[in-house]
């Protein structure tokens, strides 16, 4: 019982995740990448400024950790985007 009591937690907290994402789009339908990275990976730990990582770096932190943080590929992608714009040039 206990393991399905989880199991629905998750769940439900994984689909409230999804379906919150498009309070992060802009009047044109894309994802603004700032209040997705602030919001969103801020929710577990404090954002870190763009220069602290390279474009590189950052890739790699957001496929690893966007899942995580409930961003599909299309968010993750203006994530990225918004991250590599102010990244280090190292």
């Amino acid at each position: 019982m206990l393991h399905t009591c989880l199991l629905l937690t998750v769940l439900a907290l994984s689909v409230a995740a999804c379906a919150s994402l498009d309070d992060y789009r802009r009047p044109d339908g894309s994802f603004d990448g700032e209040r997705l990275y602030m919001k969103r990976c801020g929710s577990c730990h404090e954002p870190y400024p763009r220069e602290d990582y390279s474009a590189a770096e950052w890739t790699l932190h957001v496929e690893h950790y966007g899942p995580r943080a409930g961003l599909n590929a299309e968010a993750r992608g203006a994530v990225l985007k918004w991250l590599n714009d102010g990244a280090s040039a190292r």
